[in-house]
């Protein structure tokens, strides 16, 4: 008798604190980080400028099919990567990334990625919370005789901002003979919608800093290394609303002057 009075507490209990061991739907590495992304002008130039920083020799990736960007990095930690992502020499025509790429004079930390499970139940979770996905699609390629696959989308509104983008990995490329010396210790954010951040940040249960600041946004990286401890940062873009559209024709603009 006296374990069935125990059983009933616990089954109350449950009831009455049904979110008590509340767990995110959003949980992958320990800090919740897939990938960041360092923009540069050349990807080359940049995997190099990394190695001389970290001590830690980069790998290079070949273009996926008809991409504008071409791309190399770090494993930092299980499953996580810090990519170098540049203007793919092979692409021709106008794309407004790569030409933010382009007239970037000097490395700029400019976006991360978290990862899901099933991104149909983070779509659901996301509309049920008023959580606004945008850019939604679905990636399939072969590099190197294996397939690869993922769903992605951003965090609106806009894009290249504080928020994060994410992914799942359907099929992904195992990166298990790279270089390891580096490992991530730390990514936070500065960012001047520190409420909006932070309540989204709440709302998705993520585990990552942030802080306020006057204007504009700020990514911050901290690894561990063979050179020692190395800071990357880099300011966000601000791709939303009417403004936006000025700042697109600039970069178009740009690129029929310059190519």
């Amino acid at each position: 008798m006296r374990y069935f009075y125990i059983l009933v507490i616990v089954l109350f209990c449950k009831e009455l604190y049904p979110d008590s061991t509340k767990t995110s739907i959003i949980d992958f590495g320990g800090h919740q980080i897939d990938h960041l992304a360092i923009g540069v002008p050349d990807t080359k130039k940049g995997l190099e400028w990394l190695k001389q920083l970290t001590g830690a020799k980069a790998y290079l990736v070949e273009p996926e099919p008809g991409q504008w960007y071409q791309s190399g990095g770090l494993v930092i930690g299980e499953g996580v990567l810090l990519e170098i992502i540049g203007p793919n020499p092979q692409h021709s025509g106008f794309h407004p990334i790569k030409q933010i790429l382009k007239n970037y004079n000097k490395p700029n930390l400019m976006f991360y990625y978290i990862a899901v499970e099933d991104f149909n139940t983070f779509k659901k979770f996301s509309k049920d919370n008023n959580i606004p996905l945008e850019r939604v699609e679905k990636m399939e390629y072969l590099r190197n005789g294996k397939q690869i696959s993922y769903i992605r989308s951003t965090i609106g509104p806009g894009f290249l901002s504080e928020r994060p983008n994410i992914i799942q990995w359907i099929s992904r490329e195992e990166r298990s003979n790279e270089d390891r010396s580096c490992s991530f210790k730390k990514f936070w954010i500065q960012t001047s919608e520190f409420e909006d951040i932070k309540e989204l940040f709440s709302t998705l249960n993520l585990s990552i800093d942030v802080s306020k600041q006057k204007k504009g946004g700020t990514l911050n990286l901290q690894l561990r290394c063979l050179n020692g401890e190395i800071h990357f940062e880099g300011n966000s873009e601000d791709f939303r609303g009417v403004g936006s559209f000025f700042k697109f024709l600039k970069i178009y603009w740009n690129y029929l002057w310059n190519g």
